[in-house]
């Protein structure tokens, strides 16, 4: 129940330990809390969405900006069974985005990593200086200096014309 109501707008909910229920568990597509400049324009909408069973119940956080014509949009979605998805109604994994993603540090993966697509570019370097492409059919291309370098500079394997393979030491070669 509102335990008060104040002057300046705010609502005091007195809820035990049981917390604040909204709606009941046979209820779908619940709004459990709206923001925002209009109730109907735009603004941000956190939702409950389900059945009341099964791992299909979610939290959802909408954005609305419908007065510049953009429907309201599913930003992110928290499925009942942990599994997080940004701009995917149905994340299949633990974080499942549909687009680019970016992270401005460290990406620490403890298994593998798999690209899909074909000519999958990986970019190293503050200015993307070094890059691995994916070749259809025909393997990995190293960017323009076409130098694998092992240890130190003076160790590699390097392309100096077409069909042409050179190993380079500073020291000795073994084969």
């Amino acid at each position: 129940y509102v335990d008060t109501i104040s002057a300046s707008g705010n609502i005091t909910f007195e809820t035990g330990t049981n917390g604040i229920d909204f709606g009941s568990s046979g209820n779908n597509d619940v709004s459990l809390i709206r923001t925002g400049n209009s109730s109907t324009q735009y603004g941000f909408n956190i939702k409950y969405l389900g059945s009341g069973s099964g791992v299909n119940n979610s939290l959802a956080v909408f954005t609305d900006n419908l007065t510049a014509g953009v429907d309201s949009i599913q930003a992110l979605t928290i499925r009942q069974d942990g599994h997080v998805g940004v701009l995917n109604t149905s994340p299949l994994y633990e974080l499942d985005v549909v687009g680019d993603f970016r992270a401005s540090d460290d990406v620490l993966v403890g298994d593998d990593i798999q690209f899909l697509s074909d000519g999958c570019v990986i970019f190293f370097g503050t200015h993307s200086e070094v890059n691995l492409t994916h070749v259809h059919d025909t393997g990995l291309l190293l960017n323009s200096s076409k130098q694998l370098q092992f240890g130190d500079s003076g160790t590699y394997i390097h392309q100096s014309a077409d069909g042409v393979l050179d190993l380079v030491s500073d020291n000795e070669i073994e084969i």
